[in-house]
């Protein structure tokens, strides 16, 4: 009976994830099609540039517009996802998210202080100082939390250190919103101080194939780094004694899944801006489901799926909204206000139900 059971939950989870890679799919072709120049037919444009090296307006605007919109889209709610799920099992916190280690707010830091010197420097230096200061605030982190000090053969001691990294985190976020809010104070006029909002609010849009190779590789490293301590992260969920007795090494697991947050959020918030909402929900979705549960390494994948589902679909909302007549005039919404009105009911919810 229970390996009967057992199968029929394996195979309801790969069910979940097929289901989720054709949404994922049905979301990818739609946001190809959405735009002022109507295209019939992607497939042929895109084959034609790639291929065939042919030029036409088809051509451009697919694959140097909405391709690399869409691709950065994916990639970015793949991140986010990806780190909330993997923070809420590392610190035990169903509030756990990407923004909690501070790495988002001194991304975005960064990212700011270079628009105030983007006469001297250029849009290269928007990404790297956004991930120079994500490293800064991990360095900063893991010293605050005393991470090098505590002694990890003391279960109360990791315990402590669990609440230490997230006091840590909230005290770095803190102070790098009021160094980004006196920035925006003392922007050097009002069409400044807009375009700092503006990125800050989240978008895909205006991105090209650089940024894209960027993510991918930032992606790449964090998920084979979460993605190789799925085991251990199953082991902390029933408890630090029983990871001890099973010969996990934690401080090898808290600093390898802490830095991969920290450069799969600061690339996204360096390349697109801060999108909120999408690292929090995600994990708690997919973990409601019967086929999933609390198990960390089976969240992870259908947490990522579904985080990139609701960027693209927020993204794609942004362009249809972009493209009713009375929203022309007040211009593109962007990303983090979408995910945060869709994600703020989610979550009211999950609250009222788990009370």
């Amino acid at each position: 009976m229970n390996s009967y059971k057992t199968y029929k939950t394996y195979k309801t989870y790969k069910n979940l994830i097929l289901l989720l890679v054709v949404v994922l799919c049905g979301l990818c072709y739609l946001s190809l099609q959405i735009g002022t120049f109507q295209i019939n037919n992607i497939f042929i444009p895109l084959y034609d540039y790639f291929f065939t090296q042919k030029i036409s307006a088809e051509n451009l605007i697919l694959a140097e517009i909405r391709l690399p919109r869409t691709l950065l889209a994916i990639l970015v709610g793949f991140c986010l996802a990806l780190s909330g799920a993997a923070l809420q099992g590392l610190l035990q916190n169903s509030l756990a998210e990407p923004s909690l280690l501070g790495t988002s707010q001194a991304a975005a830091l960064g990212a700011v202080l270079i628009f105030y010197f983007q006469q001297q420097f250029s849009t290269l230096f928007l990404p790297i100082f956004a991930l120079l200061f994500s490293a800064l605030s991990l360095i900063l982190l893991l010293f605050l939390s005393g991470f090098f000090r505590q002694n990890f053969h003391n279960f109360q001691n990791i315990q402590n250190l669990q609440n230490q990294i997230i006091l840590s985190g909230l005290a770095i976020s803190t102070i790098c919103g009021a160094l980004l809010s006196a920035a925006l104070n003392f922007a050097p006029n009002p069409y400044a101080m807009q375009e700092l909002v503006f990125w800050l609010l989240g978008s895909v849009a205006n991105r090209n194939f650089d940024d894209v190779f960027l993510l991918i590789f930032a992606y790449i490293f964090g998920f084979c780094l979460i993605f190789g301590q799925r085991n251990s992260l199953n082991a902390m969920t029933l408890g630090l004694e029983v990871s001890q007795t099973l010969g996990i090494n934690i401080r090898y697991v808290m600093l390898q899944i802490i830095v991969a947050v920290s450069v799969l959020v600061g690339t996204s918030v360096a390349i697109c801006g801060t999108i909120g909402f999408v690292g929090l929900i995600t994990p708690h979705i997919v973990r409601n489901l019967d086929c999933v549960g609390n198990v960390i390494s089976k969240s992870l994948i259908p947490a990522m799926l579904l985080g990139g589902i609701l960027v693209l679909a927020a993204d794609i909302l942004v362009r249809l909204l972009a493209l009713q007549t009375a929203m022309q005039m007040y211009g593109e919404l962007k990303i983090g206000v979408i995910t945060a009105i869709i994600g703020m009911p989610i979550f009211l919810q999950m609250i009222w139900k788990n009370k």
